[in-house]
C-alpha cells in the first residue's frame, strides 16, 4: 500500500510539473508578443503622418502640444510640467529642469513652436492653474493613442513621437548636442538614428563638405596620383610582400 501510494504521489507531482510548465510557457509566449506590440508602438512616423496628426486635432491645446513633442522631442512628463515661466520666448528656448542630471536643459524651439506656445498662453489667463497641460503623463498617453488609431489607423505611444523627431532630426543632419538637448537622452541612444544614413546621402555630403575648402593644393588631380602610384618602391613593397608570403610557405612546410 505505501508503495502504492508513493507511486500514485510521484504521477500527480509530474502531472503538477508539466501544467506548471505549460502555464509558464504560455505566459513567456503573452510576454514576447505584448513586448513586441509595445516596441510597434514605439516606432517613428513618417512627416505626412504627422501633418495628419497635427491637422486633425480638435483643439488648440491639443494641436499644441502635438507640435511641441513632434519639434522637440521632449518627455512626456516634462511636458506635462511646464508653465510659461519655463520659456524664454526672445532666445526661442524652453528652460526644464532635469532630474537625471540634475540640471535645468535648454530646450531649442522653432519660430512655429514659439508662436504656437504663445497663442495657447494668451487662451489660458485666466485659467486655475498655471500648467499648459493640466493632466497627468496617462492620460495624454491614452488620448494620443486613441488618437493615432483613428487618424492612421493604428496605435502609436508618445515615445514614438520622440523616435520621430530624433529620426527626422538625423535625416536632416540636426546637430546631434542639439537633438540630445531637446530630448534628454544619452548621446548613444541618438547616435544609433544618425548611424542609418544610406550610402548614396553619406556619399553626396562628403562631397558637399570638403574638410580643406581654402587648400586646393591638398586636393590631388587624377594624373598627380597616377604618377605617384607608378614610384619605383610601390614596385618594391610588392616584391617585398611577395617575398614574405614565400618565407612563411617555406618555414609553414618545416
Amino acid at each position: 500500500m505505501k508503495l502504492q501510494k508513493s507511486l500514485m504521489a510521484t504521477t500527480n507531482n509530474q502531472g503538477t510539473n508539466r501544467s506548471t510548465k505549460k502555464k509558464t510557457t504560455r505566459t513567456t509566449n503573452s510576454q514576447r508578443k505584448s513586448k513586441a506590440e509595445r516596441e510597434l508602438g514605439r516606432e517613428p512616423l513618417l512627416q505626412e503622418e504627422v501633418i495628419k496628426l497635427v491637422n486633425s486635432t480638435e483643439t488648440l491645446e491639443d494641436r499644441t502640444l502635438l507640435v511641441l513633442g513632434f519639434t522637440t522631442g521632449m518627455k512626456l512628463s516634462e511636458i506635462i510640467s511646464l508653465e510659461p515661466i519655463n520659456f524664454e520666448f526672445n532666445n526661442g528656448v524652453a528652460r526644464i529642469w532635469d532630474k537625471k542630471r540634475r540640471l535645468y536643459r535648454s530646450v531649442y524651439l522653432t519660430d512655429e513652436t514659439v508662436n504656437e506656445i504663445r497663442v495657447l498662453i494668451d487662451t489660458k489667463k485666466d485659467s486655475a492653474g498655471p500648467r499648459l497641460f493640466p493632466y497627468s503623463a496617462k492620460t495624454i498617453e491614452g488620448k494620443f493613442q486613441r488618437h493615432t488609431l483613428k487618424i492612421l489607423g493604428k496605435s502609436r505611444s508618445w515615445e514614438s513621437v520622440r523616435r520621430t523627431y530624433i529620426s527626422i532630426s538625423a535625416k536632416l543632419d540636426m546637430p546631434i548636442k542639439i537633438v540630445v538637448e531637446n530630448t534628454g537622452e544619452l548621446p548613444s541612444a541618438v547616435v544609433k538614428y544618425y548611424m542609418d544614413i544610406p550610402v548614396s546621402n553619406a556619399r553626396r555630403k562628403v562631397n558637399e563638405t570638403p574638410l580643406f575648402p581654402d587648400s586646393p593644393q591638398l586636393m590631388l588631380k587624377s594624373d598627380e596620383l597616377k604618377r605617384i602610384l607608378e614610384r619605383p618602391y610601390v614596385e618594391k613593397l610588392d616584391r617585398i610582400m611577395a617575398d614574405r608570403s614565400k618565407l612563411k610557405a617555406t618555414i609553414t612546410d618545416l
